[in-house]
């Protein structure tokens, strides 16, 4: 992918994580005016540490994070960026990253613990030096998430960027 193709793909993403936070902000407000009780719906941001492994190279600490709309109960779409970690290639540096869009299906298995799986699609980017070269693929994974309160969960997920690269990360969640 040439570097017009990841501009274009991020301003995408960026237009994705703005009209996200804007339907919520109006499905807040609704729900604000409308009940007291806690909604099952809205925004919520989040941020993971864990560990990146590329097929043929040593595993790496990564960090990211992420922007969702919850949509009821059950599903969510969310938008996320990752740093990847540094590989070393045939004696070079290697950065890598991670943009990506989802949709997440998830159950409760009780009123703390849901689990959930995910399908999106997403662009990793290797950077080497003043190379950068770009693959976009189908992503999937699965996680559980544990509700400390109403606001903060932690969540635990692995999810394969593309049939090479593969992440599991632990991280905490915010829902506004």
């Amino acid at each position: 992918m040439n570097s017009n193709s990841q501009l274009t793909l991020k301003t995408t993403l960026k237009g994705l994580a703005v009209g996200v936070l804007t339907v919520a902000a109006m499905a807040s407000a609704q729900a604000q005016s409308t009940s007291a009780a806690p909604a099952l719906t809205g925004v919520y941001v989040g941020g993971s540490v864990g560990s990146t492994a590329i097929t043929d190279l040593s595993s790496k600490v990564g960090y990211g994070g992420y922007v969702g709309l919850k949509l009821n109960e059950n599903f969510a779409i969310e938008a996320g960026a990752q740093s990847l970690g540094k590989f070393s290639v045939a004696g070079t540096d290697v950065s890598a990253s991670a943009y990506n869009v989802s949709v997440l299906a998830g159950v409760p298995i009780d009123p703390k613990i849901s689990i959930y799986g995910r399908l999106g699609y997403g662009s990793l980017t290797a950077t080497a030096g003043g190379t950068t070269a770009d693959t976009n693929s189908a992503l999937y994974g699965v996680g559980a998430r544990y509700n400390i309160n109403q606001n903060l969960a932690v969540r635990a997920e692995y999810t394969r960027l593309a049939s090479d690269t593969g992440t599991f990360g632990v991280g905490l969640q915010y829902s506004f």
